[in-house]
């Protein structure tokens, strides 16, 4: 290995989604400074290694699946408590994968070893150090990241194991302290730098922030590979920022105090930087790591006014802050440029309570930008605190209220939590100005107006009940600690612990793998509409079991980014008898005869349940493998390939001049047709015509479900002038048992505008064998190797 002067490691835990873009970051700078320096995501290392070597699933009884600690793994990044038991298992159970790290860490013979730090990895990163200084304690330690500004602002510094410590930003900081340090070996003070000397932590003088980050060159990600975060890259977003710092200073916040004041790169600069990621990697997703994105929105709207007029199709998704200046204009363009989803940090919808928390804006305001993001097509999700000091009950149910009110345009509540003291925040500095008493003893705290731990968890229960009966899905949900009746353990340690008996010692089958085969029965990842789709499952039965089901799901996005099950199979619905399964390996294949969807990316959920009214699966691989579609029809669009054919009969070549389009026979929704149609059967519209210019238009039909469309079918043939009939036969009809809307629609040719009628609504029924989701897929299972008992 060649000698390096720099490491700069990520530890785990952290997302193993994407890589860490903080380190990404600080290694573009210091190369461009002229260090050789060595980058190392150990998180997503661990990651793989405990998916695939045979050891460390035999130490974990050989019964743990990859999916489930990779559920670990979140579960472990929502508090302190399963960093903690997660990190005990890796240094005893995958002790030689970490001292194979270590060795490779000082055969790059770096005199200087840097890790980012955070609450969820501090614990293992100063395991890591104590390994690297047993075999070398010559190396010099630097810790940098969120967890370094924390512990300074409770004075705790002395508790990790660096020799230096980056508060803040750490381009120039740690580009300075190598740089004084690297040639004489001289401690000399450095803004935003802290240093350990004779076990004593020298004065700390702050840096100000980076005023031009356009001077910051960006990471370009070359030094990871990105294959071991998603195989597949047009599933895979990459980190990216846009700006640095927050406009705001909430009450309980530590952003501000960690990242400064808001500062935004300039729009040509962000936009190079996409532009070479998408000629360089192909990947086209990216996630803001931005606090907020539009702490200066005419920025921002120039950022879309290029990504529009220089074509870049990409999506992405980022924070965003409540702000006056946030128009419907602006939010359609940022729809336009590429926004999916953004979460605002809600926090209340009480007035006084958003005062307290020293937000600068109102629940008006809120409701009318979040409402607007939502018209725009953009996911708008937010979050909530419950239990903030002085919020009383009248408060908390504002925010109940502000939820029943717009519950059409909330996706998801990303974050619902109970208000917790955060170090550095002026709520934890200044307790008394918020008449808050801290309980040291419980390590929590109280108001004057009954706010205790237990009043906080139950307004969180209730706002989760209401949450559940409105259908707006929760993402992650932080609740305070209450002591258990188990000296020394609490609820929460207690749960976690059965959970991770469960997932070590409970398994009883799991899948291996999921392969895609074409007709020839060669793997593929791309396959043409209506081509023979085989989904090859192999599996291992961990204990003898008897009749389990296997199942397979297929999920896309329509046109409002909305998640779609699209069709599923299981064995009881074929008749497929699996009978008694010994201990073994085997593989069973869906064979999928005819891949009725369009052009666009699709995932595989699979799973083995014990049945078909089993609510726990034995094992589930969730949103597991992708695979592309193209179509090469241009007269369907949507999701799915459905046959439609049209057929027009001319009346008179009279028009009567009121160029209308109508349905025939609205009272009845369809010509002479139930309501309710069956799925292989066939079905028609019939509508009138009556056209003075028929050159000008050509006639589209859409299919939809919900808000969202299913299919398109276009007649761009010439139309006839004068009054005629046009018959839309669907032979046969493919759509699964639901309800669905049907509309007609007359485009003009060259002007971007159409004449709509009322949606026609009609129900679909559909047998158990056609399988569920939205579209019929003729399909068969084959038991290709299944482990019996010897006899």
């Amino acid at each position: 290995m060649n000698d390096y002067d720099l490491c700069l490691i990520m530890c785990p835990p952290w997302d193993v989604g994407r890589p860490p873009i903080n380190i990404a970051y600080l290694t573009e700078f210091m190369r461009s400074k002229g260090y050789r320096v060595w980058t190392k995501d150990l998180n997503i290392s661990l990651y793989n290694e405990v998916g695939k070597r045979e050891f460390f699933l035999k130490s974990l009884s050989g019964e743990v699946r990859r999916c489930e600690l990779a559920e670990l793994w979140d579960v472990m990044s929502q508090n302190e408590l399963n960093a903690e038991r997660m990190t005990e298992i890796f240094f005893t159970r995958a002790e030689d994968a970490i001292d194979r790290w270590v060795d490779e860490i000082l055969e790059t013979n770096a005199r200087y070893i840097g890790f980012s730090t955070h609450y969820r990895n501090i614990l293992f990163t100063d395991r890591m150090v104590q390994k690297i200084r047993e075999k070398d304690p010559s190396r010099v330690i630097i810790y940098g990241g969120p967890e370094v500004a924390a512990a300074f602002s409770m004075d705790s510094l002395e508790s990790m194991e660096a020799d230096v410590f980056v508060v803040g930003e750490g381009e120039m900081s740690l580009w300075e302290f190598l740089e004084t340090h690297g040639t004489s070996g001289e401690v000399k003070p450095i803004d935003g730098v802290i240093y350990r000397i004779d076990g004593r932590l020298t004065e700390y003088r702050p840096r100000a922030p980076i005023a031009d980050l356009d001077t910051l060159p960006y990471p370009t990600y070359d030094y990871f590979d990105l294959s071991e975060y998603n195989p597949i890259p047009s599933f895979m977003d990459l980190p990216y920022l846009f700006s640095r710092g927050c406009t705001g200073n909430c009450s309980f916040c530590m952003d501000h105090y960690m990242a400064g004041r808001f500062r935004s790169r300039s729009p040509q600069h962000a936009v190079d930087e996409i532009k070479y990621h998408l000629e360089r990697y192909g990947i086209y997703k990216f996630h803001f790591n931005d606090l907020i994105c539009n702490g200066n929105p005419k920025a921002l709207e120039r950022f879309c006014d290029m990504v529009i007029e220089q074509g870049l199709r990409i999506k992405w998704r980022s924070y965003a802050v409540i702000h006056p200046k946030m128009t419907p204009e602006l939010f359609e363009k940022m729809r336009a440029a590429g926004c999916i989803s953004l979460n605002f940090g809600l926090e209340s919808a009480s007035n006084k309570v958003l005062k307290l928390m020293n937000k600068y804006y109102t629940a008006e305001l809120a409701e009318r930008v979040i409402r607007d993001s939502s018209n725009a097509g953009i996911d708008t999700n937010i979050n909530i605190i419950v239990g903030f000091p002085g919020e009383t009950r009248e408060d908390f149910e504002d925010t109940l209220n502000f939820l029943k009110r717009n519950k059409n345009y909330i996706n998801m509540v990303d974050n619902l939590s109970t208000l917790m003291l955060s170090p550095g925040t002026l709520i934890t500095k200044r307790p008394e100005l918020f008449n808050v008493t801290v309980e040291t003893q419980r390590h929590t705290w109280h108001d004057d107006v009954g706010n205790t731990i237990e009043v906080r968890n139950h307004k969180l229960k209730e706002c989760q009940r209401l949450l559940e009966s409105l259908k707006i899905p929760v993402g992650i949900i932080n609740q305070e600690l209450i002591e258990s009746s188990v000296i020394g353990e609490t609820e929460e340690q207690s749960d976690w612990k059965r959970a991770v008996e469960y997932a070590i010692q409970g398994a009883i089958a799991r899948i291996r793998s999921l392969t895609f085969l074409d007709r020839s029965k060669q793997k593929c990842m791309e396959f043409t509409t209506g081509d023979e789709m085989t989904v090859s499952m192999e599996f291992e039965i961990l204990k003898e079991i008897k009749d389990p089901l296997f199942r397979v799901q297929i999920f896309g996005k329509n046109s409002q980014n909305d998640t779609v099950f699209l069709f599923g199979m299981n064995t009881a619905r074929k008749g497929t008898e699996i009978g008694q399964l010994a201990k073994g390996r085997g593989r069973i294949d869906l064979v999928i005869e005819s891949l009725n969807l369009l052009s666009g990316e699709y995932w595989i959920e699979a799973g083995i349940w014990p049945s078909e009214e089993a609510v726990e699966p034995y094992h589930l691989v969730a949103q597991g493998t992708g695979f592309t579609v193209r179509d090469r029809d241009p007269n369907q669009a949507g999701l799915i390939s459905q046959p439609a054919s049209f057929t027009i009969e001319t009346v008179s070549e009279q028009p009567s001049g009121h160029n209308k389009l109508e349905i025939v026979n609205l009272k009845d929704k369809f010509n002479n047709a139930p309501k309710c149609c069956k799925t292989l059967e066939d079905f028609e519209v019939k509508v009138e015509l009556d056209l003075e210019q028929p050159e000008r238009f050509y006639l589209s039909a859409q299919l939809f479900l919900k808000d969202g469309l299913v299919h398109q079918a276009d007649w761009r043939s010439p139309l006839p002038r004068g009054r005629s009939v046009c018959r839309l036969r669907y032979s046969p009809l493919l759509l699964l048992g639901g309800s669905y809307a049907i509309q007609m629609t007359l485009m003009d040719r060259k002007a971007d505008c159409s004449a709509h009628l009322d949606l026609a609504s009609f129900d679909v029924e559909s047998a158990r064998e056609h399988g569920g989701g939205l579209v019929f897929m003729p399909s068969r299972w084959v038991l290709m190797d299944i482990p019996r008992n010897q006899t």
